[in-house]
């Protein structure tokens, strides 16, 4: 029974990882993770304390939260431009209404959950070791993100976003920038691993019609 069991998880995990097989959801997760940290800037620009309040509480989830709902269909369009007319398309079950519901409050309550530890731990530690703290939680993600899903490649992610954590704190900048280079150059490492992999599947597959 529990060998069963075992292929049954090695089948569901195969099909996960088939989602990650060209890089583009990295890139295109890189690509927003840029653009969250470029807003992050243009927000902290701002002169009125409130509407910086204002955008940070409720500007910056929804544009996180619509971004990640919109480049799902980008990729999916990238996918059926570049990958299924190569390696073939693979239905995914969709989550019931319910349960996406569940999902995003899930990560809510996780990223909150996140920021108020890190909250409660500034206020312990001296401000230049936050960067490392966050990066190390950003690098867990990315670890388990890896294991669910098959993605060797990601534990390498997680590592690099850990040293870039520790590189920041080390740099010492001081005020909002450094959460700002942090997300900048997670983004960065997000795209180049994507890119790479992207590379790499290119030159390894045709399409069906060229290959036949």
């Amino acid at each position: 029974m529990s060998e069963n069991l075992i292929n049954i998880e090695d089948v569901m995990r195969n099909t996960r990882r088939y989602w990650f097989i060209d890089g583009l959801s990295e890139i295109t997760g890189g690509v927003l993770i840029i653009l969250i940290a470029f807003s992050y800037r243009l927000i902290y620009l701002l002169d009125d304390s409130a509407s910086r309040t204002m955008l940070l509480l409720i500007g910056q989830p929804a544009l996180i939260l619509l971004s990640a709902y919109f480049s799902r269909k980008f990729i999916i369009k990238l996918k059926e431009r570049f990958t299924y007319p190569r390696t073939g398309f693979v239905k995914f079950h969709a989550a019931k209404p319910n349960k996406r519901v569940k999902r995003i409050l899930l990560v809510i309550l996780i990223a909150g959950g996140v920021s108020i530890f890190i909250s409660f731990m500034a206020s312990m530690i001296p401000d230049r070791y936050l960067p490392v703290i966050s990066s190390i939680f950003i690098g867990a993600y990315s670890w388990v993100l890896g294991y669910l899903n098959g993605v060797r490649r990601f534990y390498i992610i997680a590592i690099l976003i850990v040293i870039f954590g520790g590189l920041i704190s080390w740099i010492n900048l001081g005020g909002g920038l450094p959460y700002i280079y942090l997300l900048t150059g997670i983004g960065v490492i997000w795209v180049l691993s994507g890119g790479w992999t992207l590379v790499r599947y290119m030159n390894q597959t045709k399409p069906v019609q060229e290959a036949g």
